[in-house]
């Protein structure tokens, strides 16, 4: 969590301090368990500490939208902050560990640091970024666009924390999942996985994914980064 941070903001080392403290005690959740179930109590602010996660929303027909990725570094509820039930729930994709402090809490600690108040709001707004362009993509990408899309997304956001070897990182999704994220059918994933496949441009090794040819993969994509990147330009003292 201090390594996200500090992407935005330096922080002094009492702010290290305060963030490790209030961030101590520890939650491990199965891949294929929900870390937040949808309108329980919001238990507080949870942060990834380790594994992979994913927010969605479940419809009265059981047609799931997965809304968002979680990385470590990532806060996972935000809106614990002004409501007191979850209106999204968060699955576990891979074995993932977890976080969490208690509104008040965390209200607390970023009012006792200007730096922490900002970079947290910084990675809110990130956060906030990746949610527009995921409509954005959903509204006028092609289905090859979609998923070229969010692979070099995750590319980008997987290697900014370390968790890329060799173009390849953990992707433990099934089709499924993916469609269930993008709007499509798991025939219609399966048949656009195909394509990107024949074009040498991704490959699958298990739960790993591998970029093999990045540049053509974001040409296909039109994967601009800049909604990723405006936060080291304005990385504070």
């Amino acid at each position: 969590l201090i390594a996200r941070l500090e992407q935005f903001v330096r922080l002094s080392e009492i702010d290290k301090e305060s963030v490790t403290t209030k961030f101590r005690h520890r939650r491990i959740t199965a891949a294929g368990r929900d870390i937040i179930h949808e309108l329980d109590h919001a238990d507080g602010v949870v942060v990834i500490i380790d594994g992979f996660a994913a927010q969605f929303k479940v419809k009265d027909d059981g047609k799931r939208q997965i809304v968002g990725y979680f990385h470590p570094g990532d806060l996972l509820h935000f809106g614990a902050l002004a409501a007191d039930e979850a209106v999204f729930g968060v699955t576990a994709f891979a074995h993932t560990t977890t976080s969490a402090i208690e509104a008040d809490s965390f209200l607390a600690l970023t009012s006792s640091s200007q730096s922490l108040s900002r970079a947290f709001w910084h990675l809110a707004i990130e956060q906030l970024s990746i949610a527009r362009e995921w409509i954005v993509e959903l509204g006028l990408g092609s289905a090859a666009q979609r998923l070229a899309h969010l692979f070099c997304e995750q590319h980008y956001r997987l290697e900014e924390v370390g968790r890329v070897n060799d173009g390849a990182f953990n992707f433990p999704l099934s089709q499924r999942d993916l469609g269930d994220t993008i709007g499509m059918t798991h025939v219609h994933v399966n048949r656009t996985l195909q394509e990107l496949r024949g074009d040498g441009l991704i490959a699958f090794d298990g739960v790993k994914l591998r970029i093999l040819d990045l540049v053509r993969l974001r040409r296909l994509a039109k994967f601009d980064p800049q909604y990723l990147q405006w936060r080291k330009a304005g990385r504070g003292t």
